[in-house]
């Protein structure tokens, strides 16, 4: 069973290399951007194991999703699926934040689909964003108290 709830610095301590999830994000990002104050994170957590990982950032009425990892050996098991699911919940019953959006790789297929089943829908594009090997996707989740 996953468990999904907020995550804080202290429980970074419990990741004891980071590259088991993802290999562009390091625990030293983790770090700095945890100990943000408009920093928001969510872990899931499997048999006490920190098995996955979403960081946002709120600023004003937008919050931009920096990164969901989920440990390499525990992928395609609905983990990410849940951490999103989880965190789009608790975004809704913020009254203050209108919007969700974030940016992924062209190539990164499985998360482009997870998105699309979330609700999120393709707004732009960033040519040569990550080192001109790749577009990014800008995607924005409209929230259900911001539609007309």
């Amino acid at each position: 069973m996953v468990q999904i709830k907020e995550m804080h610095q202290e429980d970074l301590q419990k990741i004891s290399d980071f590259s088991d999830f993802d290999d562009f994000w390091t625990i030293s990002i983790l770090e700095k951007d945890i100990q943000e104050i408009d920093a928001i994170y969510y872990q899931a957590i499997q048999e006490e194991e920190i098995v996955g990982i979403l960081g946002a950032k709120q600023i004003l009425d937008v919050v931009e999703i920096m990164n969901i990892a989920v440990k390499k050996e525990k992928r395609n098991q609905g983990i990410g699926r849940m951490l999103l699911a989880y965190f789009l919940q608790q975004m809704q019953k913020d009254e203050t934040i209108q919007k969700i959006e974030l940016e992924v790789n062209e190539n990164n297929a499985v998360a482009i689909h997870l998105y699309e089943t979330h609700g999120f829908k393709r707004v732009g594009k960033r040519p040569g964003y990550y080192g001109n090997q790749a577009d990014a996707i800008l995607m924005n989740f409209e929230k259900e108290n911001s539609r007309n």
